[in-house]
């Protein structure tokens, strides 16, 4: 039976049911981020929130915003609370819960509505993490147009069409779009992910490739010791490979550490020295 953590959206002020982040999603996660891929690793983002959401199609909802709050959460809960940092020989750990916390209190409002002449535009903020150029941040931002009453959504046209649409769009609601992401940049300039090793704050900014690059940081491992792990679990613990898969990557290092404890434990009571029995009292057989 899954167990499910409960997201309240800041943006969509709704609750979603998402399951827990296996082992073997965070391992295979890691190999697309060692490949360096942005568009694989976005592609297998999405992949773990189509999978992991208790509603599949809840993924269409999804601002790029919403999924990474979603995946800074499962992190939190199924890798670690804290991002550990080596460098120049020293150990830096950023603990998570407040800057998921300062995420999930977010409360500015991510929607505009556009009108001029017959065209009206609705805006929000775009669903995917990989932004190219500008003209990528305008067809993202854009949820539909409506042009005499004719609602285009634009989830749902193709690109060359999109592109069509935007070109002949007039200035000021160009001027528009762009205020409206320009705005939106400026509130989320609040929200900062801290990193103490280098002492600089990342801004979060859902208009370029930023939460992208921050998920990244949060979710990169060693990819040898993960596969360590599960080569030690399976042929000095007995587990199966498919228990392992299943579980989450912080119950394996549990198991892990509670083998390692029952190790140090049946150690130390044999190199204890035997005791010697008592001696019998006087007149006993």
């Amino acid at each position: 039976m899954s167990f499910y953590l409960n997201y309240e959206s800041p943006v969509l002020k709704k609750s979603f049911k998402v399951k827990e982040l296996t082992f073997n999603q965070f391992r295979d996660l890691n190999k697309y981020i060692l490949s360096n891929n942005n568009t694989f690793i976005e592609t297998f983002f999405d992949e773990i929130l189509r999978n992991n959401l208790e509603d599949k199609d809840n993924l269409k909802q999804l601002c790029n915003y919403d999924k990474f709050c979603i995946l800074v959460l499962l992190r939190a809960v199924n890798v670690s609370p804290e991002l550990e940092i080596f460098e120049k020989n020293k150990n830096f750990k950023v603990p998570l819960k407040d800057f998921l916390n300062k995420c999930l209190n977010f409360s500015h409002d991510t929607t505009k509505i556009i009108e001029h002449d017959n065209i009206k535009i609705k805006l929000e903020l775009p669903s995917s993490f990989v932004i190219n150029n500008l003209l990528d941040l305008t067809d993202m931002v854009i949820k539909s147009v409506e042009i005499d009453n004719s609602i285009l959504n634009f989830s749902e046209i193709e690109s060359s069409l999109k592109k069509e649409i935007i070109e002949t769009l007039p200035a000021n609601i160009i001027f528009d779009i762009k205020k409206f992401y320009e705005n939106l940049v400026n509130v989320f300039n609040e929200l900062v992910f801290t990193l103490p090793s280098i002492n600089e704050n990342v801004n979060l900014n859902p208009f370029d490739s930023s939460l992208l690059e921050i998920l990244k940081l949060l979710f990169r491992a060693n990819l040898k010791n993960i596969y360590e792990m599960q080569y030690f679990m399976v042929s000095k613990m007995h587990y199966t490979p498919e228990y392992i898969d299943n579980n989450t990557f912080v119950e394996n290092v549990l198991l892990l550490r509670l083998f390692e404890d029952e190790l140090k434990k049946q150690d130390e009571l044999a190199k204890k020295p035997k005791q010697q029995g008592m001696p019998l009292m006087p007149g006993k057989q």
